[in-house]
């Protein structure tokens, strides 16, 4: 290629950054470039000035409160952009060109060729630092920490324009001669290139000032999660860097939690800088304004509504009403079942009026008509006792009878036989009768009536019947006259797939119920909400994410002391996950706080800090053990399981058999499969434990084989665990003698030198043909767990109806056994455009059913799964924490929109032909960093039905990528077992310094 087609690739912006000083330098001696790069100046320029002119509105100045940030994206999880890093679409055109104007953009060039060009001799080489005149004003929200772009200038942005900030050329070029990269990141940022800006940013060192740079790039990239983490790692470093600070204020804003983010805007404001302070106390005070009558306004509701149901006061204001529509629905019907009269109903009017103004309807209007053509003097027999029933005053007839009495009644109230019926315990009698007494015109019954019989089947444990029941509400929930039962109807899945750890959904129907109960005008309820974010956050081993939603919760409601007992326990076990012993000693909750006794997670982590030594520690750990055993059943079996952890160093047959019977009674956790499964792990971390304290290496292993629900295989294998600060790995060799390592002080280092497995252990393997790895989450996925020229591969839980094998074969078995069985070769593949991932090189296989082009769809390449034998994917991998908690695969979008394999989709789909899954996709083998399973893209298949699963845990580069996994394919036709090609494959291109190679691992 030559210097002028670089030149063009350089102003379309496709030009690698590392060639881009070389073409500066080429353009200042080539006219025929300066010609060129002018005509393309003033054509971008053209057509700058007429975009501009088409879309001309009114500035919006935001002014010094500014405005607030982008929203976060609610919609479905796994159609979104990627997270910040897999690759971004460049613009076609360099950003900092548009809107700038001819004659500067002219002037620009010139004064560009001037400087570039070489001085007279004696001259410094080195230029020195360019003048860099900015805007008066700013269109780029977040803090920069380069000092020529943190100068403070008043937030100004155009509705409807793309914020970008003319920056001339000679600025870019003088910082690049400079190396100044911090400054290059910065104008790339201003310039709307945030692909330039990481890329500037990845070749600088660690720092707080790098990470908060990259926090701007991620909130640029409307990543809030990603910006939250790096501005979090830039205050740990720096508490005083101010970019860091306002750039964690912006993230927890997109997240949704503002008075946390109000409060990360105080700090700015108390550091007293020009301007920056100023804007963070307006900003704060915008974000705390919604809430600062808050607490009032609902007090002033909920008297209105309990006066109203009472009798004893006026109907609900009609101003409390249109701020809280979703509430004075429900109250409506209540008032509706308590009127005494056709007066009484009448009164009601203007109030049903209201209520169907907010929601687009008349169906209020049509109660209040039904019940105004009742016969009340029927009605009036079951007033006194439903208004009990309403406004919880004690009421001594039970309530099956009323119950009862009102059927027999009949039509004349059968509303308030629907409301007895829905405040009862749910039974298949009362599931029964609602299904008679709704007709279904009214959504909002419709959904109230699927929530009870959804909790009739959980607490029968049918898990799954529940969620079907819930499921059913999404027709009636397109209503918003239904928003508050669908919100709580929303918490309720969010709850049943928190238990059953399907935290993607869990986060879905979480967005979806913030949104309905906002709208609801429930704020209660809306900050319940909060409580199921962070039980999802620590479930993703997202502490930093978790800690805000705690802080947030206990900012809304300081004065409950269920939710500072809640936010202190979590914020205990949350400072112990990170080794601050003095918070979490100091936020662990007393005993009986609050009336109530410890949950599991409280007890785990108290019994874990009195592992540690201190008889302080372990005295509040038995208090904690013993308060618990009057709790809930979780609770109980924790308890049991805390008190086998403190007793199996001194008397380890003794503790053993206590945490054995705790796995029995966690086994009969039904309603709580999520915490049941936690708990057994628990129980078989202790037994661990204990046996590898003892050098009990049989046992140790015995019982990891327990845990995966097979024996461990013969032959060589490596089995680890980490809990804390202990640690026991054992392995058995070549010669099939058991070896082991315990280390009771440390957490252990899985990646680098300090591995787990000790080098005297690792040296047992030599000669092994294949190593079976069994690995305890969070170990479990870990590429650089063994040496990567040795033949290992991950064992995986058994699966229902896989394929049996022999525990004499470790490995799995060749991918092609006799007669060529169906294989299916997915490539090609057209993910949405706006992802910008660019196409990837076709792969070919003769043999192969071929999957390709727009037809590589989600649905598609589920399909053809089904009964294949080998199955290899070429696409790119994603890892995206909004998207989905392990990494998924692009593929080409279905006719609803969605592109996305997930781990779940796949774990939904049965594999019948047990194949080998090669996932020749960059990332593909992440894993989730769930605390007690293990969940990725190789585990979902082979919880499937797969026999074995390829993938790799880093970038792929397509050239290297296409090679290596052809040489594979070719390997496992001669009947080569996976694990031995896979490791050879690993040797020979780490040889050649392909180092993305190590991190290709074997699944089976």
């Amino acid at each position: 290629m030559t210097d002028c087609e670089r030149t063009s690739l350089y102003f379309d912006g496709e030009l690698p950054p590392a060639e881009e000083p070389a073409v500066l330098d080429h353009l200042a001696g080539c006219a025929r470039c300066q010609a060129e790069l002018g005509d393309w100046i003033g054509i971008a320029t053209a057509v700058s000035r007429s975009r501009t002119a088409a879309a001309d509105a009114p500035d919006a100045d935001a002014g010094a409160a500014g405005a607030a940030g982008p929203d976060a994206d609610a919609g479905a999880a796994p159609n979104r952009p990627p997270a910040l890093s897999p690759p971004r679409p460049r613009p076609r055109r360099r950003a900092w060109w548009i809107g700038g104007g001819a004659a500067l953009a002219a002037a620009a060039l010139l004064v560009l060729i001037v400087r570039l060009r070489p001085g007279p001799p004696g001259r410094s080489e080195r230029p020195g630092p360019p003048a860099i005149a900015l805007a008066e004003t700013r269109s780029f929200e977040p803090r920069l920490t380069a000092p020529a772009f943190d100068r403070h200038r008043r937030y100004r942005v155009e509705r409807g324009a793309a914020a970008h900030e003319v920056l001339p050329l000679e600025v870019l070029a003088g910082l690049e001669r400079r190396r100044d990269l911090a400054g290059l990141a910065a104008a790339h940022l201003l310039a709307g290139d945030v692909t330039r800006a990481t890329a500037a940013l990845d070749a600088l060192p660690a720092t707080a000032a790098r990470d908060s740079d990259r926090a701007a790039a991620a909130l640029a990239a409307g990543e809030p999660l990603a910006a939250l983490g790096l501005a979090d790692a830039a205050v740990a470093q720096d508490p005083a860097l101010g970019p860091a600070l306002w750039n964690r204020a912006l993230a927890l804003q997109a997240l949704d939690l503002p008075l946390v983010a109000a409060a990360a805007l105080d700090r700015v404001a108390a550091r007293g800088e020009p301007g920056w302070s100023a804007d963070a106390r307006a900003r704060a005070a915008v974000l705390r304004a919604p809430f600062a009558s808050r607490a009032s306004d609902l007090a002033a509701y909920a008297a209105a509504s309990r006066a109203m149901l009472a009798g004893t006061g006026p109907v609900i204001a009609l101003d409390l009403a249109r701020r809280h529509p979703g509430l004075a629905r429900r109250d409506l019907y209540s008032a509706l079942a308590v009127a005494g009269s056709a007066d009484e109903v009448r009164d009601l009017v203007p109030l049903a009026a209201e209520i169907d103004r907010a929601a687009g309807d008349d169906r209020a209007s049509r109660a209040v008509a039904q019940v105004m053509a009742r016969d009340f003097a029927v009605r009036r027999r079951f007033r006194d006792r439903y208004r009990a029933l309403v406004i919880g005053a004690p009421d001594p007839a039970p309530l099956a009878a009323l119950i009862a009495e009102l059927d027999r009644a009949g039509a004349a109230v059968a509303d308030l036989e629907i409301g007895a019926l829905l405040r009862a315990a749910p039974t298949a009698q009362t599931v029964a009768q609602l299904g008679r007494q709704i007709s279904g015109d009214d959504p909002w019954f419709v959904v109230e009536a699927a929530r009870h019989d959804a909790r009739l089947r959980s607490a029968g444990g049918d898990m799954f019947g529940a969620e079907r029941a819930l499921l059913a509400t999404a027709a009636a929930c397109r209503d918003p006259a239904a928003a508050l039962p669908c919100g709580n109807a929303d918490l309720d899945l969010a709850d049943f797939y928190l238990r059953t750890r399907r935290l993607d959904e869990a986060d879905a129907r979480l967005r979806a119920a913030r949104t309905r109960l906002s709208a609801a005008g429930a704020p209660d309820h809306e900050d319940y909400a909060l409580v199921f974010a962070v039980h999802l956050e620590r479930l993703r081993d997202r502490d930093g994410v978790a800690a805000a939603y705690l802080e947030e919760l206990g900012l809304r409601q300081p004065e409950r002391c269920e939710t500072v007992r809640f936010v202190d326990e979590n914020r205990a076990v949350i400072a112990f996950a990170a080794g601050d012993l003095a918070t979490a000693r100091a936020r662990l909750p007393e005993v009986g706080r609050c009336g109530r006794p410890p949950d599991a997670a409280l007890i785990i982590t108290a019994v874990d800090l009195a592992r540690l030594g201190d008889p302080a520690d372990r005295a509040r750990a038995n208090a904690q053990i013993a308060a618990a055993r009057t709790g809930v059943a979780s609770a109980a079996v924790a308890a049991d399981i805390g008190a086998a952890r403190l007793e199996i160093d001194a008397d380890p047959a003794a503790g053993a058999a206590r945490a054995r019977a705790a796995i029995t009674a966690a086994a009969a956790l039904r309603a709580e499969p999520g915490t049941a499964g936690e708990l057994r792990a628990w129980a078989m971390t202790t037994l661990i434990d204990g046996a590898g304290r003892r050098g009990d290496w049989s046992g140790a292993l015995a019982v990891f084989g327990e845990e995966l629900g097979r024996p461990p295989p013969a032959g060589c294998v490596v089995a680890v665990s980490s809990d804390n600060e202990r640690s026991t790995a054992v392995v058995r060799g070549a010669d099939g003698t058991l070896r082991g390592s315990y280390q009771p002080d440390r957490s252990p280092r899985v990646l680098g030198a300090d591995t787990i497995v000790p080098p005297a252990l690792i040296a047992t393997l030599g000669g092994c043909p294949a190593i079976a790895v069994i690995a305890r989450p969070p170990l479990h996925g870990q590429p650089d767990l063994l040496p990567a020229g040795l033949p290992w591969a991950f064992l995986g839980a058994a699966a229902p109806g896989a394929v049996a094998r022999s525990p004499r074969s470790p490995g799995p078995p060749p991918s092609v056994p006799s007669g060529r069985p169906r294989r299916v070769l997915v490539t090609d593949v057209r993910p949405p455009v706006s992802l910008g991932l660019p196409p990837l090189a076709p792969a070919a296989d003769a043999d192969a059913v071929l999957v390709s082009g727009a037809g590589a769809t989600p649905s598609r390449v589920r399909g053809e799964l089904g009964d294949a034998a080998y199955v290899e994917i070429h696409a790119h991998g994603i890892v995206d924490l909004e998207a989905s908690d392990a990494a998924f695969i692009a593929l080409s979008p279905d006719a609803d929109g969605r592109y996305a394999l997930t781990a779940a989709d796949v774990r939904a789909t049965r594999l019948t032909g047990a194949p080998i899954v090669v996932l020749a996709a960059c990332h593909a083998a992440v894993t989730a960093r769930y605390q007690a399973r293990r969940w990725s893209l190789p585990d979902a298949f082979l919880a499937s039905g797969a026999r074995a699963v390829i993938a790799g845990a880093a970038a792929i580069p397509d050239d290297q990528g296409a090679a290596l996994f052809a040489e594979l394919r070719a390997r496992l036709d001669r009947g080569e077992p996976a694990v031995r090609a896979v490791a050879a494959l690993r040797a020979d291109r780490l040889a050649r310094e392909q180092r993305w190679a190590a991190g290709l691992m074997v699944f089976e």
